[in-house]
Formats: C-alpha cells, structure tokens, sequence
C-alpha cells in the first residue's frame, strides 16, 4: 500500500481555545490595593518603575537594570520567570509582533538563536505607577502606540549600548555612563498646558572618578522628516533660553544644559540639521550627531553637527 506522508503542518491546531483574561477596573483598582499593602519586592518595584521611566524595554535590558540594584541571580532564565509571573496578574504585558518586526527593520541586532522580548506596563502595573505618584507633576502618560513602543525600544537599547560602549574604551577614555528614560527627564509648564522639554532620553557620561564630563539629551529619528527636524531644533532653542535654566538645573541637578545628541538612522536627517542650524546662524544649544549604524557596529562616533561644507 502506498501512503504519501505530508511535512506540512495544518492551518491550526485542535483543542479548545482559551479565553483571553481580561481585567475590569475594578479588578484592576483590587490588586493594585493588595500590591500597595503588600509591598515589599524590590525586584518588582525595579521592573516596573523602569517599564513607566523608559516605556518600553527588552527582557534583556530589564535583566541588566535590575541586577546592577538588586542581588538577584545571573541567570536570565530565572528572571524570564519572574516576568511570566507579573504578566500572568496584569503587572506588565509583551509588546505586538509588529512593534517587534518595527525595530527589527530599524536594525535592532536579532540573534539568531534567540527571540527577542519586548514588555510594556500591563493595566495593574499603569494603575499601580499612578498611585506610586512617578509622573510628578507631569501628567500621567500611559503606554504608548505600537508606533511610539518600535520608536522608544530602539532608544532606549541605543542608549544602553553606548553606556556598554564607553565601559570598554581605553582606561584614559573610559566613563560611567548614567542613562535616564524619556519619562525621567521631561518636564511639563503647568500654566500652558504643554511639555517644556521631551527628550527621548538622557545621558551623563562621568570620568572614573565620578567627576561629570559630558552631558547629552538625546533624540533618536526613526524616520527622515524635515518638519520634525525644525519642529525639534525650536523646541530646544526655547530650552536653552535663561528662564528655562531651572530645568536642567534642579530637575536634572546639571550645571548647563546638556549638548543636544541627534541619532540618526537615515544621512538625510543629518543633513536637515546642517541646513536648518546653518539658516539659524548662531544658536543657544549645542548639537551633536552619531548614526545608529555606528552605535550598533561598537562605534562612539559622536561629533558636533557642523554647518554643510
């Protein structure tokens, strides 16, 4: 008898489907009141204040900010199970395979031997950052859109590999890098109703004596935009302005303002900076640039952004 064997797989796979656990608010409101009462896990208390400060992280990334504060294991397996459990009560969620795919095509280094997870806060985790009073006087911002999470992720593992990258440079070059998320560092005019400053994030490069060398706000462009560019450039010649000094000063403890760094993915959003700070003439902030490419191939190619020649 003759029998063909078929390798391929069916379309689906038999059994019941599980329903999906959806919380109501008032679930919601239930187990962030018994977290509140019973809150005693650093580990937890880490995971989630970096999820609101950064918006979006790999499990990797959430691995190293946790271990350089807490005495945990070096084994990532285990803290992958300790993520399972806070996403298993509503404290953090993953992030879509489209926000993933999104960084991947923006060039997010993807071994091959392993997937790559990216979490967000999960509905019991936003509720709890709220009550935690994180957002200061800022108003509460909420988890961003699949486009806003691809943006942040990208980011923020730039800003976490240039901190690597300055650990392993040549001792009289070498600096302790201090990286803060975009939350962390954006300050709001109540009497507006606007953001003063929104960066996507912060960097304090320090000598091996502690002593601060160099500071920059950072601005990663995702996508090739010439009224982002100038959009970007006033904001930040408005914070640059004398009135505005308190920021940097008692919000971010600095004694100037931090140099501008633009991270780019495509030339053409270098070349919109040239252009549009060579029409400006002289400016109040200082500008820097590096390419993601570089970043990514173990290069702290950093430079101010210079008129075109």
């Amino acid at each position: 008898m003759n029998t063909q064997f078929n390798p391929l797989l069916p379309t689906t796979r038999p059994g019941k489907r599980r329903k999906p656990n959806v919380l109501t608010p008032a679930d919601v409101r239930h187990k962030v009141d018994d977290l509140i009462q019973t809150d005693f896990s650093n580990v937890r208390s880490v995971v989630l204040e970096s999820l609101y400060s950064f918006g979006v992280l790999t499990e990797t990334a959430l691995f190293r900010l946790v271990r350089s504060q807490i005495a945990i294991s070096d084994k990532l397996a285990s803290f992958s199970r300790t993520l399972r459990r806070y996403r298993s009560t509503g404290l953090i969620m993953l992030v879509s395979y489209d926000v993933m795919k999104k960084t991947k095509r923006a060039g997010l280094p993807m071994p091959d031997d392993k997937t790559i997870l990216g979490y967000i806060l999960g509905p019991v985790g936003e509720e709890y950052a709220k009550r935690k009073g994180w957002n200061g006087q800022n108003p509460f911002q909420p988890v961003p859109d699949d486009d806003y999470q691809a943006h942040d992720l990208i980011c923020a593992e730039t800003m976490f590999r240039m901190q690597q990258l300055w650990s392993e440079l040549p001792e009289e070059k070498r600096g302790l890098v201090e990286v803060y998320g975009p939350r962390q560092v954006s300050a709001w005019d109540v009497n507006s109703g606007k953001a003063i400053a929104a960066p996507d994030g912060l960097l304090i490069k320090r000598n091996m004596s502690g002593l601060i060398e160099r500071t920059f706000l950072v601005e990663y462009h995702n996508v090739n935009n010439m009224l982002h560019v100038q959009a970007k450039i006033s904001r930040y010649e408005e914070l640059a302005k004398p009135e505005y000094h308190w920021i940097w000063k008692d919000l971010w403890g600095l004694d100037e303002m931090p140099w501008v760094l633009v991270i780019y993915r495509q030339g053409a959003t270098l070349q919109h900076y040239q252009q549009q700070l060579e029409a400006r003439g002289e400016t109040l902030a200082k500008y820097a640039c590096t390419s993601l490419d570089d970043i990514w191939a173990g290069k702290l190619s950093i430079k101010p952004i210079r008129k075109q020649p």
